[in-house]
């Protein structure tokens, strides 16, 4: 069953970044599986296995490909991902 914090996730635009580290579990599991059902664009990045740079690379040319206007991002709770939280708040991808 999808949770009203996931399906707000995806069904506010017409792709989705989901970033997670290691294991995708929990709400950003649930964000993937509501993408899936709906039918909606998705791209899925562990940042345990891909590079700050390639994590950036992937998201343009998954923005590009898919023309998404309104582009959700999801991925755990700072408590689940601290690292990830702060890398997201103060600029992960660069500037």
């Amino acid at each position: 069953m999808t949770t009203r914090r996931a399906k707000a996730r995806t069904g506010n635009g017409n792709g989705t970044a989901i970033l997670f580290y290691g294991t995708l579990s929990g709400g950003t599991k649930l964000t993937r599986d509501s993408c899936v059902r709906e039918k909606k664009s998705f791209v899925v990045l562990d940042a345990k296995l891909i590079s700050e740079s390639a994590a950036a690379a992937a998201i343009v040319r998954f923005v590009d490909e898919n023309e998404i206007q309104v582009l959700n991002v999801a991925g755990p709770r700072l408590s689940g991902w601290r690292r990830g939280g702060m890398r997201l708040r103060w600029g992960w991808w660069g500037k």
